[in-house]
């Protein structure tokens, strides 16, 4: 689904690149099927190295100025990349767009992200938009600040956001990209182990960066608190309680909410 959407979007001169993380599964070989010998499709294969060196290498191999990232749940919606031409037009380092979120259910919402504007200091919103699966980039703005950081699994757009704060971006407020929720039990955003390590590798390399942020603070350990609880991990749990409280000392809910993890575990 995602190749037949990007394929539809793609023209002739744009290149449609497929990354192959160590499927067993007979992705590859379906992917090889839809590609169909297209000349500006190409498909790569790898051995299992997690979606940053996916990502990565999808960029390197990329001949284009201004890339694009879809995961495989993702995909284009019509329109979309005339919508992405357009905001290159502008002399922007990269770009976010709304989304659709499809649910296995049948259901549907919208998540925009035009409201950063909005703030008193939008280039804080950042995290909050930090997506790669809306995320839109110039090759050489990616390389500059070095792509993904391929020690991490999970929440590598948080991070690659911190280091992108600087730069300039847009909005886009047309919802350009679908993505279909509930579909795979493999989804990096449902394993808390791996999110928890990630957010706790962040927080040691952007330690100092994140302290000086409120919103940053607050936006990182309050996603480790709730992977904490749910992967019962009580080292995880105590450093983003109080790194979260010495920002926020009157938040009782989340008081509240360790004095029980707390008492239940010391039965």
């Amino acid at each position: 689904t995602v190749m037949h959407s990007a394929l539809a979007e793609c023209r002739a001169s744009d290149e449609l690149i497929v990354v192959d993380d160590g499927s067993c599964d007979g992705s590859y070989e379906e992917a090889c099927r839809v590609a169909g010998g297209r000349a500006n499709v190409r498909v790569v294969r790898q051995e299992n190295r997690g979606v940053s060196a996916a990502r990565n290498q999808g960029v390197r191999l990329a001949c284009h100025d201004v890339v694009v990232f879809l995961d495989s749940d993702d995909e284009i919606l019509p329109g979309a990349l005339a919508e992405v031409r357009t905001a290159f037009a502008q002399p922007v380092d990269f770009c976010w767009s709304s989304v659709l979120y499809q649910h296995a259910d049948g259901s549907n919402r919208i998540k925009r992200f035009s409201n950063a504007e909005r703030l008193k200091r939008p280039q804080d919103y950042l995290l909050g938009m930090a997506s790669s699966f809306c995320f839109s980039i110039r090759k050489s703005v990616f390389d500059a600040v070095g792509g993904f950081d391929e020690n991490m699994r999970s929440v590598v757009d948080t991070e690659l956001a911190i280091r992108l704060r600087q730069h300039n971006y847009v909005v886009i407020e047309q919802p350009c990209f679908q993505i279909n929720t509930g579909t795979s039990d493999n989804q990096l955003t449902r394993n808390d182990v791996s999110r928890i390590a990630s957010m706790r590798y962040m927080l040691g390399k952007h330690g100092d960066v994140i302290r000086a942020r409120p919103f940053y603070s607050h936006l990182i350990l309050k996603s480790l608190y709730k992977c904490a609880l749910r992967a019962d991990d009580a080292d995880a749990l105590r450093l983003a309680f109080f790194g979260y409280i010495r920002q926020r000392p009157f938040k009782l809910k989340m008081i509240a909410s360790f004095a029980a993890y707390s008492l239940f575990k010391m039965k």
